[in-house]
């Protein structure tokens, strides 16, 4: 049984008897052990490659319930405000999770506003907005905050993520004057290529959320 091998790059290729021998070498030695990919350097069995490193994926489960549960909770006003604030009851949900660059939304609240500042005095904390309400905000009104997070991708392409089709390497091509007074000359840029995904294992898309600089 013999250890064929790549003829360019001497990578292992499989055991076996016949191989072609334009591009393939058969090695009467012993099998390769404990290597990832093995190559033979003329005298022994080495290292040709390294294993690929396993990356967890993002969950993003956290942030999304985070999201939903404080978009759906509500609380009462506590007491009646108008200008660019509104006070709500310190204890509230809203008024400890409530962050700047959130979206808030209630009756009397222009449609859109974000939330500018917050600030706390004994049992009522008031939240700014950035545009003026449109009414006052009265006590019986019922205020929701929607979290804005940022998502940011991070694409992560290892050696055989992409591969290249070149047919025609680009170049500037300069055509036939057509012109009955020979004023003009068309010249151009012509090229025949283009990229697309080769491996999915070599390519990974890391999604990272924050709040920060939300506005």
């Amino acid at each position: 049984m013999l250890r064929i091998i790549d003829k360019e790059t001497s990578l292992f290729l499989r055991d076996g008897i016949e191989f072609d021998e334009t591009i393939e070498i058969g090695l009467n030695v012993e099998p390769s052990e404990g290597f990832y990919i093995p190559k033979w350097d003329g005298t022994m069995w080495v290292e040709g490659g390294i294993a690929p490193i396993e990356i967890p994926q993002i969950d993003l489960k956290a942030v999304a319930i985070d999201k939903i549960e404080l978009a759906t909770t509500v609380t009462t006003v506590a007491g009646t405000s108008a200008g660019f604030t509104i006070g709500v009851a310190t204890s509230s949900v809203i008024a400890t999770r409530a962050e700047v660059g959130d979206k808030i939304a209630a009756t009397g609240i222009a449609s859109g506003a974000k939330i500018s500042a917050i600030s706390t005095s004994g049992s009522t904390t008031t939240i700014t907005v950035d545009t003026a309400n449109t009414a006052a905000v009265t006590a019986g009104a019922t205020v929701t905050v929607t979290p804005v997070t940022r998502v940011f991708s991070t694409l992560v392409c290892g050696k055989q993520a992409l591969a290249e089709a070149v047919a025609q390497e680009p170049g500037v091509v300069i055509g036939p004057v057509t012109d009955k007074l020979m004023r003009f000359r068309p010249i151009g840029w012509y090229g025949v290529l283009g990229w697309s995904r080769y491996r999915e294992e070599a390519l990974y898309r890391i999604e990272t959320g924050s709040s920060i600089a939300a506005l």
